[in-house]
C-alpha cells in the first residue's frame, strides 16, 4: 500500500511538472536568430528641382544575436496589373534611387537595437516633373568562405536576408491627375465563401494616386449591413502609368446565403458603385437541389405515363 502511495505521488508530480512546462512563457531560445526590421514601411516626399532633402530610417534587430547590416537603394515599380514589385527596371520613374546617400551604409544590429539612420535626396536641378519611386534595402549580411576551386583560393559568399521602403517623391510642375475606373466586379453566383469582389483601376498620368474601396454585404430583404468597410475603406496608390488589379473579401461569409453585394470604388473625381444579388451555395447542396428537381421530374413524368396507361385500358 505504502509502494502504491508513493507511485501515485510521483505520478503526481510528473503532471504537475508537465503542466508547469506547458503552461511557461516562450524561452529566448524561441526567438529568431536573426530577424532584420526597418521602419516606416514607406516614405512621401514633395522634391523641388536643384534642393536637398534629410530624412532618417530606423533598423531594427528583433531577433536574438548580432547580425551586420548594409543599407542601399533600388528602383522600385511593378511588373504587372497585381503589382508584383521590380527593384531592377530603371526608367523615367526611377531616377530617384540614384539621388539617395546614407550618411553611414554598413553597421552592427545588437539584440533589441533601433538605430537611426539619416540619409539625403539630392535632387537634380533639371529633373523633369512628375512621379519618382525608389526602395531602401536592408540586408543582414553573413559572409560564408569557400574554395575557389579553379584558382585554388577561398572567396566570399554573402547570404542575405531583406526588408524594404518604398519611398514615393512628386517633383512640382507639369503634373497630370488622369485615369478612370476600368472594372467594377460583384459575383452573381458563388460556391464557398469567402465573398470577393474585384476592380480595375488605370493610372494615365504622370504621379500616383490613392484609389478607396469599400464593400457592403446586406441580406437580401434587409438594408441593416451584415459586413461593411463603408467607414474604413481599403486605399491603394496607383503608379503612374500602370493599371491595378485589387480585391476585397468577407472572410467570415457563410456557407450558404442570399445577399445583396454592393462594391464602391472611389478614384480622382469618379466613383463607381456596383451592386449584385449573390447566391452562395455549396456544391453538395447543388448536388441535393438538382437531385431533388430531377427526382420530381420523373415521378411527374412517370404519373403521367400510368394515368395515361390506367385511361386507354378504361377506354
Amino acid at each position: 500500500m505504502k509502494l502504491f502511495s508513493q507511485s501515485k505521488l510521483w505520478l503526481v508530480v510528473a503532471n504537475l511538472g508537465l503542466l508547469i512546462s506547458l503552461s511557461s512563457p516562450v524561452s529566448a531560445s524561441e526567438i529568431p536568430a536573426e530577424r532584420l526590421q526597418i521602419s516606416p514601411g514607406e516614405q512621401t516626399f514633395l522634391l523641388v528641382p536643384g534642393e536637398t532633402f534629410r530624412s532618417t530610417i530606423k533598423v531594427q534587430n528583433t531577433g536574438s544575436r548580432s547580425f551586420n547590416y548594409q543599407l542601399s537603394v533600388t528602383p522600385y515599380s511593378v511588373t504587372d496589373n497585381k503589382y508584383s514589385p521590380d527593384f531592377e527596371t530603371l526608367n523615367s520613374y526611377t531616377a530617384l534611387s540614384n539621388w539617395v546617400t546614407f550618411d553611414w551604409e554598413t553597421g552592427v544590429a545588437n539584440p533589441n537595437d533601433s538605430i537611426e539612420v539619416p540619409f539625403t535626396i539630392n535632387v537634380p536641378k533639371d529633373v523633369p516633373s512628375g512621379g519618382q519611386y525608389a526602395a531602401i534595402m536592408a540586408q543582414i549580411a553573413r559572409p560564408e568562405s569557400t574554395p575557389d576551386h579553379s584558382s585554388g583560393n577561398t572567396v566570399s559568399i554573402t547570404a542575405v536576408a531583406r526588408a524594404a521602403m518604398l519611398l514615393r517623391a512628386t517633383i512640382p510642375g507639369n503634373t497630370r491627375e488622369e485615369g478612370a475606373i476600368i472594372e467594377n466586379n460583384v459575383p452573381s453566383f458563388l460556391f464557398t465563401n469567402p465573398i470577393t469582389v474585384s476592380s480595375l483601376v488605370k493610372n494615365t498620368g504622370n504621379i500616383h494616386i490613392e484609389a478607396k474601396y469599400a464593400l457592403q454585404v446586406f441580406p437580401l430583404f434587409s438594408d441593416e449591413e451584415v459586413y461593411t468597410t463603408e467607414e474604413n475603406p481599403d486605399t491603394r496608390t496607383i503608379l503612374p502609368e500602370t493599371s491595378r488589379f485589387h480585391t476585397l473579401s468577407w472572410d467570415g461569409a457563410p456557407q450558404l446565403g442570399l445577399f445583396r453585394v454592393v462594391q464602391t470604388v472611389s478614384f480622382l473625381n469618379e466613383t463607381s458603385k456596383t451592386s449584385r444579388i449573390l447566391f452562395i451555395c455549396p456544391m453538395w447542396f447543388l448536388l441535393i437541389i438538382l437531385f431533388f428537381f430531377f427526382f420530381c421530374v420523373f415521378w411527374l413524368i412517370a404519373r403521367a405515363r400510368s394515368r395515361q396507361k390506367l385511361s386507354q385500358k378504361g377506354a
